[in-house]
């Protein structure tokens, strides 16, 4: 009796550990397709970076233009995109003074 519920137990255990650990496929991903390499600075109204999950696994780059209103998706392993993060986040943390 006792080693065929101890049995069942580690069972739903492995079970249950093997779930958790899985990843989903892309299901959930904001950016499905073709991805923007380029985009003028100007354009942008807002950049929203989203990082690797359990729901999706890659990095997605988002920008809302100011004209429109669109989202597009911007490839993160671009050269222009990466310079345009980083000079984003600069100019948004310029004004800042950290303290140690």
């Amino acid at each position: 009796m006792y080693s065929t519920s101890g049995v069942l137990f580690l069972t739903l255990v492995l079970s249950a550990t093997l779930v958790n650990g899985m990843k989903l496929p892309n299901t959930r991903c904001l950016c499905i397709g073709a991805r923007k390499d380029s985009i003028h600075p100007n354009r942008i109204e807002k950049l929203e970076v989203f990082p690797m999950s359990p729901k999706c696994d890659r990095l997605e780059i988002v920008v809302t233009l100011k004209e429109t209103n669109e989202k597009l998706c911007l490839n993160p392993d671009s050269k222009q995109v990466k310079r345009i993060v980083g000079r984003m986040i600069q100019k948004r943390y310029s004004n800042f003074s950290f303290y140690l």
